[in-house]
């Protein structure tokens, strides 16, 4: 789980430092810089994957990124390509022998025409504090620092890291680095630090339309798509395995209530194409998913990765309650509780919607939901600013109660039903005087 990330002249944040939970949502106006919290990972993400490494950067533009963030000066702060670009993570490590939180940092800077990495630094905060820092020298080479509290610190000249996260090991070996602190501590951070962006899946705010019929080859997706179009093939070959993937949809789409009933079922006989089939409330007979509301369409990708993706994973969603009922957004908010806490994901949100914030509210203050904690949900409102985006965490007790109610946080709500009332009473005196 990422416990904390960092952010420097990223987009339209100058510097953000930001501590996330099992549940982070983040709300905010339009432009305030939300996204880009998530992009910033979609970026580590998209270069970590990258097919051609030596770029050090994968600014995307191609059909398998996640995010086209344009160039180099797109990315920057203020457009200042005279500045670097910083990105750090702080998580906990799975099924390793460290013992304690890694924090990681990448800062990259345009030189020439190209986008290098300045500075890569791995850090165990626990004891015995270690560290592995690579700074840029030239073209040809770094320097790599290496040291912890039980030995003195160690320099090295070696050739460019081979990805945003990964250093040369043949080189390391050749300098004689001692080999007991990188089987203890870089070898595993670094193969960390993979195990870690390869666990985050992400979709977007408005994911694909359903279609009338699906074919299916007989194989499994590795991975829902960004637009969760690949979401109905998991589903059918959910049914083929016998796992519980359409028994859950399906019951989650049922909890909302917007359909009674939700299947997959094939077309010919040798089951090559597919359809999906919904009832709705009131209706006797099954309908396609396309007949079916929109809101429909847009909630099941997001309810099928929740429980498609493995244990632990990272999901990273974007206004999750498009096209949905305020009744059908509460459910959806006990969702997320509910995967948090059984299948030990991490989410983290970008929202507007008032009706996710108010089910949070309702369940840190109901003593039966023991995993609601302000602890393990986290809020943040962000906002444009004359120095880049802002962020305030919203402040909320074990009661549910917010002590720190940003302005404007979904608008001017009371100052309408202040307008409207004043309004009201205006009109009802000039219907008393005749006037």
């Amino acid at each position: 789980m990422i416990t904390k990330m960092h952010l420097g002249n990223f987009k339209s944040w100058k510097e953000l430092d930001i501590q996330l939970a099992p549940i982070t949502l983040l709300f905010g106006t339009n432009s305030s810089g939300k996204s880009s919290i998530l992009q910033a990972l979609l970026l580590l993400k998209q270069t970590a994957n990258s097919f051609d490494r030596d770029q050090h950067i994968n600014l995307g533009g191609s059909d398998r990124d996640y995010f086209d963030f344009g160039s180099y000066r797109d990315l920057v702060f203020n457009h200042n390509e005279k500045t670097k670009v910083e990105v750090g993570l702080y998580w906990l490590p799975i099924a390793t022998s460290i013992a304690g939180t890694l924090h990681y940092q990448v800062n990259w800077f345009r030189s020439s025409d190209t986008v290098r990495i300045s500075e890569m630094r791995y850090e165990l905060l626990e004891a015995p504090y270690s560290f592995v820092n690579a700074k840029y020298k030239n073209d040809q080479q770094y320097s790599y620092d290496f040291g912890d509290k039980k030995s003195s610190r160690t320099t090295h000249d070696l050739r460019p890291p081979i990805s945003c996260y990964g250093i040369p090991y043949r080189d390391l070996y050749r300098n004689s680095i001692p080999i007991t602190l990188l089987q203890s501590f870089f070898l595993e951070s670094d193969f960390q630090f993979e195990n870690l962006i390869n666990s985050a899946f992400y979709l977007a705010p408005l994911r694909a339309y359903p279609q009338r019929s699906y074919p299916w080859t007989g194989n499994s997706p590795q991975t829902i798509t960004p637009s969760g179009e690949n979401a109905i093939v998991a589903l059918i070959a959910s049914e083929w395995r016998g796992d519980n993937l359409l028994a859950n949809v399906a019951q989650w789409l049922k909890n909302m209530g917007i359909v009674s009933e939700f299947d997959v079922e094939a077309l010919d006989p040798d089951k090559r194409f597919y359809e999906t089939k919904v009832k709705t409330r009131g209706e006797e007979t099954y309908s396609s998913l396309s007949d079916a509301g929109f809101g429909v369409s847009q909630v099941l990708p997001i309810i099928t990765m929740l429980f498609f993706v493995p244990e632990g994973s990272i999901v990273l969603l974007e206004q999750p309650e498009l096209h949905l009922h305020p009744s059908a957004q509460a459910v959806l908010t006990d969702l997320f509780l509910h995967v948090a806490e059984t299948r030990k994901l991490q989410l983290i949100i970008e929202s507007h919607s008032e009706h996710i914030l108010a089910r949070l509210q309702r369940r840190i203050a109901e003593a039966d939901y023991k995993f609601a904690t302000p602890e393990r949900v986290k809020m943040y409102f962000c906002q444009p600013g004359e120095n880049g985006s802002t962020i305030q965490p919203v402040e909320i007790d074990k009661y549910g109660q917010i002590s720190n109610w940003p302005d404007n946080f979904f608008g001017d709500i009371s100052g309408d039903l202040d307008a409207m009332t004043q309004a009201g009473l205006a009109q009802r005196r000039r219907e008393l005087t005749g006037g």
